[in-house]
């Protein structure tokens, strides 16, 4: 597999992700799956029922500025989202391999970056960040 470069500085997602958006795309509706905007169903927790209508993947399970806290001069770090990107845009190129069949898992090098990826996924989770932000 290729090395994949971060995104450039002024193309920044401000809006980031505890679920990645490669992975939500997957569940998009049939009809949105194949859009530059996929559509998923939503269910609210709070609410225990579907919301009214399918939502765009990048509205859902995600925060702005997650992982990009503010350092002491007013600018952001954001060395966690470069490697956050690196990485689902890598995922974005296995998951279609891993869909429907387990035989890319017999390629030793996808089948470590399945498991880094699945680690990450264990790591990334909006209370574990809300807790840390309040902490701070």
């Amino acid at each position: 597999m290729t090395s994949i470069q971060p995104p450039k500085k002024d193309n920044k997602p401000r809006q980031q992700h505890w679920v990645p958006s490669v992975y939500l795309k997957h569940f998009a509706t049939t009809d949105t799956f194949a859009t530059q905007d996929p559509k998923v169903w939503v269910w609210d927790k709070t609410t225990k029922r579907l919301r009214g209508g399918p939502a765009r993947v990048d509205t859902i399970c995600s925060k702005r500025f997650l992982y990009t806290p503010r350092l002491l001069d007013g600018t952001r770090d954001w060395s966690m989202e470069d490697d956050l990107g690196i990485t689902e845009t890598r995922a974005g190129d296995v998951w279609p391999m891993l869909t429907g069949t387990d035989t890319a898992l017999a390629d030793p090098e996808i089948r470590s970056f399945v498991a880094h990826f699945v680690a990450l996924m264990q790591l990334r989770n909006v209370w574990v960040f809300d807790k840390m932000h309040a902490a701070v």
